[in-house]
């Protein structure tokens, strides 16, 4: 797993890591939205980096880590399921929060490896107590990962 260790002490003297934080949707003000709050609520946990353009967030995903993945289900070019599916094939650890428009596509999207979801237009609140429950999963995973 990939993350670089920041000093946020858990149990048992274990250090929290600050995770990489992928967010994808091909609409700016929601990218912008998203990153201006997860960099404001959560800028100690994540390191996040965005994009409006999902082939560029795929070919970005290949070469970089991506513990979580924030992505547009309805994306026109490449949709939702198809960036979960990359970042799993890349990152098999990856959690993944699908946006959607209404709850209809989210099914799908959680039988296909989706932590959870968020319905546009986004809850800050939700979205951020979302993000700290999937750093605090991964910082569950490594921990274990460290004491076997």
């Amino acid at each position: 797993m990939h993350c670089k260790m920041k000093e946020k002490t858990l149990m048992n003297g274990y250090v929290a890591p600050t995770l990489h934080l992928v967010v994808v949707d091909d609409d700016a003000a929601v990218v912008r939205l998203a990153t201006k709050v997860i960099e404001g609520s959560l800028g100690d946990k994540f390191r996040t980096v965005a994009f409006t353009d999902a082939s560029e967030a795929r070919q970005w995903i290949e070469n970089h880590p991506c513990d979580v993945l924030l992505t547009d289900l309805d994306s026109p070019a490449i949709d939702g399921q198809e960036m979960l599916r990359h970042a799993k094939a890349h990152h098999p650890w990856s959690q993944v929060i699908v946006l959607a428009e209404n709850e209809a596509s989210v099914p799908q999207a959680m039988a296909t490896g989706s932590h959870d979801y968020l319905l546009k237009p986004l809850d800050h609140i939700e979205m951020v107590e979302l993000l700290t429950q999937a750093h605090d999963r991964f910082a569950r995973w490594q921990q274990a990962e460290v004491l076997s």
